[in-house]
């Protein structure tokens, strides 16, 4: 497809066959090693394969990693057990933000991308355009790790309760 042969895309086994070579110590790998050290990395396939190569992507300190796929996360090839195991390690499975329809009836704003808008700063981040209620995570920031949207999901909650205090 347009772009495969750019410099900064890499075949999935060579990359972790390198890494292995890498991991080991071995100095005599007849292939580069690749590091993926904070970089955004993208891996397109949902199989095991791919799910070898976010969870090597995310222990070389990757800046953030994403998994794409043409499908839902119930027809990925890959077995269960790695995709819940690259969950556990961090990965964003993505979407693309559809807010639903009650959105308007409650008058939650969205920007054009459909992500919702929220407050950033202020006395209560993460607040959305109905002061009742809070938002974080993919539907504000995109596709992103899933500690990120613990970590926002925790402070969309002590905004929260600064609202109830106030």
């Amino acid at each position: 497809f347009p772009g495969e042969n750019t410099p900064n895309v890499h075949e999935a086994l060579p990359y972790l066959v390198s890494n292995v070579y890498h991991v080991l110590g071995d100095q005599n790998s007849p292939l580069p090693w690749v590091s993926l050290e904070d970089l955004n990395v993208v891996v397109l396939g949902g199989g095991d394969t791919g799910m070898d190569c976010v969870r090597t992507a995310i222990r070389q300190g990757a800046a953030s990693v994403t998994c794409v796929y043409r499908r839902d996360e119930e027809n990925m090839p890959g077995s269960r057990r790695e995709v819940r195991n690259s969950k556990e390690e961090g990965i964003a499975f993505g979407f693309r933000p559809s807010p639903p329809e009650w959105f308007d009836d409650f008058s939650i704003d969205t920007l054009p991308s459909g992500k919702v808008r929220v407050a950033s700063l202020g006395a209560h981040p993460f607040q959305t355009t109905n002061p009742k209620v809070f938002a974080g995570g993919d539907m504000v920031r995109g596709s992103d790790l899933v500690v990120t949207a613990v970590f926002e999901g925790r402070e969309a909650a002590k905004s929260i309760v600064n609202y109830l205090d106030v």
